[in-house]
């Protein structure tokens, strides 16, 4: 599922609250999540790295810096960390093909199914490998 929330929001949300803060496309408050909250990403217009520096804290990889850095819409975990790829974790919204900020979301909605599809059936394929 995805949800949103706005801006002001992201500091509760990403701690856990909410109650009033996320919604669902149909603009339902959402009061819960009924998934493990360790699998969480979240996505935000501002500058994907081409490198980042991490380091280990009381238990938890944090960001530190980052390096090579452009506007884009990016996914990162709560700690502010991109992905590793393949996972598809950004999309410029500043070229020339990229016209606005929508183009930028649906494109990076259609890479991440992508590639979930693409996981799914390598998943069934490994299945039918064992079965057989």
């Amino acid at each position: 599922p995805v949800y949103f929330y706005y801006s002001d929001a992201s500091a509760a949300v990403k701690g856990g609250d909410y109650d009033g803060n996320l919604f669902d496309a149909k603009q339902k408050n959402i009061t819960s999540i009924p998934f493990d909250k360790k699998n969480i990403f979240y996505a935000e217009f501002g500058t994907v790295h081409q490198d980042e520096i991490t380091e280990n804290k009381n238990g938890e990889l944090v960001k530190v810096a980052g390096f090579g850095g452009k506007k884009a819409l990016v996914i990162r975990t709560k700690n502010g960390i991109q992905p590793l790829r393949p996972f598809p974790y950004a999309v410029s919204y500043e070229s020339l093909f990229q016209k606005n900020i929508k183009d930028a979301v649906v494109k990076l909605n259609q890479q991440l199914f992508a590639v979930h599809g693409k996981m799914e059936r390598r998943k069934n394929r490994r299945k039918e490998s064992v079965d057989n």
